[in-house]
């Protein structure tokens, strides 16, 4: 016998229809998902009848369970990734934010919720922030590289691949660039000393890379080229065999 004293109590409580689902066993063991569906009638001298009505829902709940245990699984692979990912709804809003982004921008995971990309975008860049966005609204992808604002108001230099979805949200995946701005900012820095050092030698001096191609030249070589060459000369892609001379 099937027991429901909850669900007779809801009906006579509320006098609406009540539904539930149970999961039960056929005649050969199996278990199968029931949907049940009561309502209270009025019967014969004052009495009360409850009419029900089974649905077997297996298929459904089946689905259901395979489509918990995907985004399960699927929120394990994203956690476990390396990059920070976020996604957001059509307004912008961080609807799911990995243990990556947690950790690159020192907010805890419920502090990221309901925040946005705006939210975690320098001043400066708020304007930027907005276009790149409709970009990706647009587009259906975009890369750039931000600057994002941690929990503790510094800064940390990222890049940024992002993509809409099928659902209309976005997806974006973030990594801490800091490392490689720095290098570049220092390669950069080191260039610019070595310009200045060729530029305070008095004679023509140009630098060949490994294939002869000329890669830097000093301001004496300019001059030198400048003055006695008959055509305009592209200096990075003079090679050592080449005549530059009238």
């Amino acid at each position: 016998a099937i027991k429901l004293p909850y669900l007779k109590q809801e009906m006579a409580q509320t006098a609406e229809p009540a539904s539930c689902e149970l999961l039960m066993h056929k005649g050969d063991g199996n278990p199968i998902w029931v949907s049940l569906q009561a309502i209270a009638v009025a019967g014969d001298e004052g009495t009360t009848v409850v009419r029900m009505v089974f649905g077997d829902s297996t298929a459904r709940k089946r689905l259901e369970e395979r489509l918990i245990r995907s985004e399960f699984d699927t929120k394990a692979i994203l956690d476990g990734a390396a990059d920070a990912i976020f996604i957001n709804d059509r307004q912008g809003r961080f609807q799911y934010v990995n243990q990556q982004a947690v950790q690159l921008l020192g907010f805890s995971r419920d502090e990221l919720l309901g925040m946005c990309f705006t939210d975690i975008t320098p001043a400066e860049d708020f304007q930027l922030t907005r276009r790149m966005l409709a970009q990706l609204m647009t587009t259906g992808t975009l890369r750039y590289e931000p600057s994002l604002v941690r929990r503790d108001g510094s800064t940390v230099a990222a890049e940024l691949s992002g993509a809409r979805l099928s659902d209309g949200n976005g997806f974006a995946a973030c990594r801490d660039i800091t490392a490689r701005k720095q290098a570049e900012a220092l390669l950069l820095a080191n260039n610019k000393f070595r310009d200045a050092i060729l530029d305070s030698v008095s004679s023509q001096i140009a630098v060949l890379d490994n294939t002869g191609c000329i890669v830097a030249v000093n301001q004496r070589w300019r001059e030198f080229v400048l003055d006695n060459s008959a055509t305009p000369v592209s200096y990075t892609h003079l090679r050592a065999h080449e005549t530059v001379l009238d």
